[in-house]
């Protein structure tokens, strides 16, 4: 996710950039609010949450999605501070390892930041079978299957190539899903289908995923075992 967010970033800066160039003012205040709406709150701030949120704080994928969001919050704050010109300078006082003490005195430098072509394609492939699985995820909320989607067990057929390409990056879908379980298995039909059930074992206190491993730690007998291991 912090590869795909920083890819993302680096195309809004680019068009940033143009619509200055441009002195299309109202351009950068669109670009910007659609980014903030869509590729960050809807997407990413949502998916990586439980990562910061659970994680030890020195795992390798906490630590990576903190450094993505430290380049996100420094360069927003470049890019918006020609047009919001105190309200930019104020946030970037919070931003710990600042470069300068205004962002004023800050030289922008897009990030550039590019993904490999099967790199796209792979989290294209990822982000469709998302779609599909959203759908039957919503339908089993409605039903009161599930109250929510970390309640889910979810259970994925997928054309044999595309099961391939995916099968190692399982745990990449789970959270892009926002499930506690995830299988995934070869089907018959030409897309991704989708089977929602009521989540194995118990709820996690801490982290609120469903686990069949939460209270076989005896010192933590409420929390999963990737909880136990954070905390120990």
């Amino acid at each position: 996710m912090d590869r795909w967010i920083l890819d993302q970033f680096s195309a809004l800066e680019a068009d940033v950039q143009a619509a200055y160039e441009a002195y299309e003012f109202h351009a950068v205040y669109q670009r910007v609010a659609q980014f903030a709406a869509v590729e960050l709150s809807a997407l990413y701030h949502d998916l990586v949450k439980d990562r910061l949120y659970t994680e030890a704080a020195n795992a390798p994928r906490r630590r990576s999605t903190q450094t993505a969001l430290h380049r996100l919050a420094q360069g927003l704050c470049q890019i918006l501070s020609p047009i919001l010109v105190f309200t930019s300078d104020e946030a970037w006082e919070f931003i710990p390892a600042r470069p300068t003490a205004s962002v004023h005195e800050a030289l922008w430098r897009r990030t550039r930041f590019q993904r490999p072509e099967p790199e796209v394609t792979l989290w294209r492939s990822l982000f469709d079978v998302r779609e599909k699985v959203l759908s039957v995820l919503e339908h089993a909320r409605q039903s009161k299957t599930i109250g929510k989607a970390l309640d889910a067990k979810v259970q994925v057929k997928l054309p044999s190539e595309l099961l391939r390409s995916l099968q190692p990056h399982q745990d990449t879908l789970m959270e892009l899903l926002n499930c506690s379980q995830l299988e995934m298995s070869a089907g018959d039909e030409a897309t991704a289908t989708a089977l929602v059930s009521k989540a194995d074992g118990a709820k996690c206190e801490r982290c609120w995923h469903w686990s069949v491993d939460v209270g076989r730690n005896a010192a933590h007998p409420l929390l999963c075992a990737r909880c136990a291991s954070a905390i120990a």
